[in-house]
C-alpha cells in the first residue's frame, strides 16, 4: 500500500512538472533586466525529484505581435514591437499576467495584460522553462 501510494505520487509530481501550466510547478517569476536578452523571465521551478532550480525563458522565443495582440508564436520576438515591463502578477487560477503595450498595424498601442499560463505555451520540463520544445 505504501509503494503504491508513493508511486502515484511520483507520476503525480512528473506530470506536474512536464505537461501542466508552469505556473503549477514554479514560483517567484519575475523579469530579469538584460539589455542583450529583452523580456527575459526567471522563476523558481520544481524538477521532477521535487527539489527547486532556477529557471530562465526569453519570452520573445514564445511570442509575437499580431497586430496589437500577444500570441503564440516560435521566434516571433513580440518584444521588437511591445514595451513590457512592470511587475508579472501572479493570480487565481495559476494565471501569470505581463502587462505590455503591442504596436497595431495603424501604429496604436493596445495596451493590456497578457496571461502567460494561459496558452500552455510555456513548460517547466524537469526544472527548465521551455516553449515550442526548446528553451
Amino acid at each position: 500500500m505504501h509503494l503504491a501510494n508513493t508511486l502515484v505520487g511520483a507520476v503525480a509530481l512528473f506530470a506536474a512538472t512536464s505537461s501542466a501550466a508552469f505556473t503549477a510547478s514554479c514560483t517567484n517569476c519575475k523579469w530579469i533586466i538584460n539589455k542583450a536578452v529583452p523580456a527575459y523571465m526567471g522563476c523558481d521551478c520544481r524538477k521532477n525529484d521535487g527539489s527547486y532550480v532556477g529557471a530562465g525563458i526569453q519570452l520573445g522565443k514564445c511570442f509575437g505581435n499580431n497586430n496589437g495582440n500577444i500570441q503564440p508564436q516560435q521566434n516571433g520576438f513580440f518584444a521588437n514591437t511591445c514595451t513590457w515591463g512592470g511587475a508579472l502578477g501572479p493570480a487565481a487560477g495559476g494565471a501569470l499576467f505581463m502587462p505590455v503595450g503591442c504596436k497595431r498595424i495603424d501604429g496604436s498601442v493596445n495596451s493590456f495584460s497578457y496571461n502567460l499560463a494561459a496558452t500552455g505555451t510555456i513548460q517547466n520540463d524537469n526544472g527548465v522553462l521551455k516553449c515550442f520544445g526548446t528553451n
